[in-house]
């Protein structure tokens, strides 16, 4: 176990030897890289913004990459077809595309933190919108985690635009990652973009039908990252959920069904036979 680990040492070493020689190359003003959930996903706020650089007549001159991973990048190729958006590059997470492109892009936006080698450009402008409210411990109150205070901290401190949906969230994100008084970009408290979809009736209808979901009751259940940190048991969590989505079913009438999104961490892990009338 020692000597693999030594060898993945050294492998992922070699690779970060790669990004540099990127940072030689011209930025891309036209170009806009965007990660969700460090391409686990594309949801959120990502998709938002995806879908307004898709379909705003002033960014047509635009071209995007999206961070996936080899197990999602199908499935995001197939749901960016089926919306005819045909300006979209998948590129795999720290594979020497995504690093080209994160070393080149004029524009990136993440609602997490991008990998610990990336360094931001003059020339780039950089938006991290991040992706929930701190009812949770992060950053200093989170002493268990505390290795992954670094490179988020650093995220922060390397924006150009902090988006947050409120004060309680700015304020509690700027604590505890111990920026209030380093950070020299813009913090811009407004509405998440993911947001909008809640006041758009016209969209709304049009899932409905295309997903037969007229005349239904929709409840949603999204569980956050439990635990002290990543090193949480992910398998006790997987059980627990189901557990409780389990429980949750129990209660649907015939005309109701239950929406779960899982945090990226979860991700499609979770054994999802015999749950009727949930959808994932």
């Amino acid at each position: 176990m020692g000597i693999k680990r030594y060898k993945n040492a050294i492998r992922r070493a070699r690779n970060n030897q790669i990004y540099p020689k990127f940072l030689e190359k011209p930025v891309d003003q036209h170009l806009i890289l965007l990660e969700a959930g460090q391409g686990k996903h594309v949801d959120g706020n990502v998709f938002a913004f995806l879908r307004c650089l898709e379909e705003e007549p002033k960014w047509k001159n635009y071209r995007m990459a999206v961070s996936v991973t080899k197990d999602t990048k199908e499935e995001a190729r197939k749901r960016f077809a089926k919306l005819g958006w045909d300006r979209i590059e998948p590129v795999v997470r720290n594979s020497a595309r995504y690093k080209e492109i994160l070393a080149t892009a004029g524009i990136l936006i993440t609602d997490n933190s991008f990998p610990p080698y990336f360094i931001k450009r003059q020339e780039q402008v950089y938006l991290n919108t991040w992706h929930g409210t701190p009812l949770k411990r992060l950053g200093r109150a989170d002493i268990y985690n505390s290795t992954s205070i670094g490179n988020v901290q650093k995220n922060f401190l390397m924006a150009d635009y902090l988006l947050f949906p409120n004060t309680y969230t700015r304020d509690v994100m700027m604590q505890d990652y111990m920026i209030t008084r380093l950070y020299r970009g813009k913090t811009v408290v407004t509405d998440y973009p993911r947001n909008d979809a809640l006041h758009d009736v016209t969209w709304q209808a049009s899932i409905r039908r295309e997903y037969g979901l007229e005349g239904k009751r929709i409840y949603a259940y999204m569980p956050t990252w439990r635990g002290t940190g990543r090193s949480a048991d992910k398998d006790e969590q997987i059980r627990r959920t189901r557990e409780i989505i389990e429980e949750i079913e129990a209660g649907l009438g015939e005309d109701d069904l239950l929406f779960v999104n899982l945090h990226f961490l979860i991700g499609n892990q979770l054994n999802m036979e015999g749950l009727e009338k949930t959808r994932f």
